[in-house]
């Protein structure tokens, strides 16, 4: 399947590009090496793009990145080689137009899969030099279409003289795994399986700051208390995350690894990862009740620092007493409000905790 990006004079451009990225597991539960997905309901591909054997255009670190649960952003480069003598016409030389070719990919064979790419800033052809594809703002939304397994994304970039901007063409291939078991998991028969019971949780909120003269800077995560600077020693044992101004921004630190805070040298071992739904659905706002700990998604839960402190931000949090049948030491929280300073942070956390 192929779509031709379109001149930046029409209207939002929408390109055909597949995608796939992993997608964040609910508490608990970590995604197994995928199975490739069936094809049986797609057509395969008539033709595999080739490159010129002569082509002045190189494509670097061709990419699709996740953003979002249900987003990826196509990254990566593409330029002109002017060094490139092998091309007599070099120095007239253009980029005349981009192509995607999509697919699953089984047992060698290419299959034609449903997505669109929306492209927020088109280049208008013909371009000289360079393209940035992350600055075309493109992006695919993954729940658009059916298909697990591994997805391939043939990039084809045609250029020339003016005259004839096809006449080179250079290729480049990126693949991914789209996990069945995450997307395309068949849902069990009632008849054959006991639904578990849901884990609910409820919520408080917190006020850190990175101040070590006033204000509290550590919290314990299950019991929501706060500790000033001066408490850390006595409140070693509790601690679970501790925020700190550095190079300028404030960081929540796993209290084991806040480095320059001795007196909680050795503390507990904390751990953050990203989340995704709520942060697709709820962000800067609580998540509804009832609230239960499948609610929030994500893919591992491996940081033991977080930086990016923006308002209305859900993570996840994994503190040393975690268990991951009865959601123990399994929290969530978003950042409510924050105050920066010239030389500190306040912020607000709303927590989320297992009943």
């Amino acid at each position: 399947m192929n779509t031709s990006i379109m001149n930046a004079s029409k209207m939002l451009l929408l390109m055909t590009l597949s995608s796939l990225f992993l997608m964040a597991c609910g508490p608990g539960k970590t995604v197994d090496p995928p199975a490739i997905g069936s094809s049986s309901s797609h057509t395969p591909m008539s033709s595999t793009p080739v490159a010129t054997k002569e082509t002045p255009v190189r494509i670097h670190s061709f990419s699709a990145n996740q953003s979002t649960a249900t987003k990826i952003n196509l990254g990566g480069s593409i330029l002109i080689d002017y060094t490139d003598t092998s091309v007599t016409d070099i120095d007239s030389v253009s980029i005349g137009n981009i192509e995607f070719q999509v697919g699953l990919l089984e047992n060698g064979q290419g299959y034609n899969i449903g997505a669109k790419v929306e492209v927020l800033s088109p280049p208008q052809f013909p371009v000289e030099r360079a393209i940035n594809l992350t600055e075309l703002g493109a992006s695919v939304d993954i729940s658009a279409f059916d298909v697990c397994g591994e997805i391939f994304v043939d990039i084809v970039v045609y250029s020339g003289p003016v005259e004839n901007t096809s006449k080179y063409r250079s290729v480049e291939k990126v693949t991914f795994i789209k996990d069945p078991d995450v997307y395309c998991k068949e849902p069990e028969s009632s008849s054959s399986s006991v639904e578990a019971p849901k884990i609910e949780m409820e919520s408080y909120q917190a006020t850190l700051t990175t101040s070590k003269t006033s204000g509290h800077v550590a919290i314990s995560f299950e019991t929501g208390q706060v500790f000033t600077y001066s408490e850390l020693a006595t409140g070693k044992d509790l601690i679970d995350a501790v925020l700190v101004w550095e190079n300028g921004f404030g960081v929540l630190k796993s209290a084991r690894t806040a480095y320059g805070y001795t007196a909680l040298t050795g503390g507990r071992d904390t751990k953050f990862g990203e989340e995704y739904n709520a942060n697709d659905n709820y962000s800067g706002s609580n998540v509804p009740p009832p609230v239960y700990a499948d609610v929030f998604t994500y893919k591992s839960v491996e940081m033991t620092e977080v930086d990016n402190l923006s308002f209305g931000t859900y993570y996840v949090v994994q503190t040393a007493d975690y268990n991951s049948e009865t959601q123990k030491g399994f929290f969530a929280f978003m950042i409510a409000a924050e105050q920066k300073g010239r030389n500190d942070l306040q912020v607000i956390l709303t927590v989320y905790k297992v009943k």
